[in-house]
């Protein structure tokens, strides 16, 4: 009997502990990292519009980021385990995007698809244009520079002048080339010396302008900074980030700047 009764109170034991178990993990949840809303459901490319940020994360009272495609837009604190951030975008392309809410402390995150529509020439940010002056402008200036150092360092009829007799020595010795003319190839080796020594001159006003483009080095990944989002949109090719779209516009309007103030090489 006493044995019946000791299983039995083993029993009933078990089953409490069974019962309490799920209770007990229930009561000891905490809330999970989420983003429940996001206003406005999309945006239009091309204009500044302001964002809202609502959800959970897993730290009470903790610091949470908020990313747009792992680009920081805003930092703050919970009500709680509640988020409920309101800040303003900057212009973007268009495209689908990731509204990402992060857990600072927990290193827990949540994202949600977010949707950029293009609305005629407006969808067209004003940095798509503001690098496309600027790409001109440095590209016409330098060109320009570049002009006024030759003409003062070397004459700018000399450097013509040196830069035609260049071009007919690299015909001829292609010419040369092609046909395995040894006569005239040794004949044009005569000159080597010769054109060496206006290469050289002709490279020493380039050797000023060095430093002038270095820095753009120092200057990029600044200007990075204010561009973090795709700036021009090509069809084909899709969007277009600030350091691809400006060498795009450098060697557009390089290339032109060249050719209209005359430093392009002859061929």
């Amino acid at each position: 009997m006493k044995k019946k009764m000791l299983i039995l109170a083993v029993l009933v034991l078990m089953s409490a502990a069974f019962l309490y178990l799920p209770l007990t993990m229930v009561k000891g949840q905490t809330a999970t990292t989420s983003i429940t809303a996001v206003n406005p459901s999309s945006a239009v490319a091309g204009e500044d519009f302001t964002m809202t940020v609502q959800g959970k994360i897993q730290t009470a009272d903790g610091q949470y980021s908020i990313l747009l495609n792992e680009v920081l837009l805003y930092n703050g604190t919970a009500v709680g385990n509640t988020v409920n951030a309101e800040f303003t975008v900057k212009a973007i392309m268009p495209g689908d995007y990731n509204v990402t809410l992060q857990d600072v402390a927990a290193n827990t995150e949540a994202s949600q698809k977010y949707n950029v529509v293009a609305e005629g020439i407006a969808a067209i940010p004003m940095a798509t244009a503001l690098i496309l002056a600027v790409a001109a402008g440095i590209s016409f200036a330098n060109m320009g520079l570049n002009r006024a150092l030759i003409t003062r360092m070397i004459g700018w009829h000399e450097y013509r002048a040196m830069q035609k007799e260049i071009a007919e020595y690299n015909a001829q010795r292609m010419a040369a080339l092609r046909a395995k003319n040894e006569k005239a190839l040794e004949k044009l080796k005569k000159k080597d010396s010769q054109i060496q020594s206006m290469q050289t001159k002709m490279f020493k006003p380039q050797l000023l302008l060095l430093p002038i483009t270095a820095v753009y080095f120092v200057i990029w990944p600044i200007l990075l900074g204010f561009f973090p989002f795709p700036v021009a949109y090509l069809p084909g090719f899709g969007a277009i980030p600030f350091f691809y779209w400006y060498l795009i516009c450098s060697f557009f309007f390089g290339t032109i700047a060249s050719r209209v103030i005359g430093v392009t090489p002859i061929q």
